[in-house]
């Protein structure tokens, strides 16, 4: 799925190594599940943080995310909305960062998801499932 192109992406890994770097698209809508994505620690330890990111020159972006997943957001929106998890900022340029969101639980368990979704014209929406 990564890549410039036209059309809807719906994604939904369930591994890190599932995940891609980046999801882009020229012109469609991106929807990347990671509502089911594995964040635990693995064994032995020493795992970093857990990294994508999500480009759409026009359309809207929405990302779905664990419950309890740590979550560092950055969001933005040249022509449209931003939304994480209840936080909006609305308008042309709309910016939204979010650091250290620990979840449902509030506590810090397993590997921190870093994401940053842009859209260019279109909605960022990114909420906990």
């Amino acid at each position: 799925f990564t890549g410039e192109g036209f059309g809807d992406v719906k994604a939904a890994p369930t591994t890190v190594a599932q995940l891609q770097p980046d999801y882009r698209r020229t012109a469609g809508d991106v929807t990347l599940d990671l509502s089911g994505l594995d964040l635990s620690t693995p064994a032995g330890g020493g795992a970093s943080d857990v990294r994508t990111s999500v480009q759409v020159g026009a359309g809207d972006a929405t990302v779905l995310l664990p419950a309890q997943a740590d979550v560092t957001f950055t969001g933005a929106a040249g022509l449209g909305d931003v939304q994480f998890n209840g936080q909006d900022v609305s308008g042309p340029g709309a910016k939204l960062s979010v650091v250290d969101d620990l979840g449902s639980d509030g506590v810090r368990a397993g590997r921190l998801l870093v994401i940053d979704v842009q859209t260019g014209a279109g909605d960022v929406e990114v909420r906990r499932v």
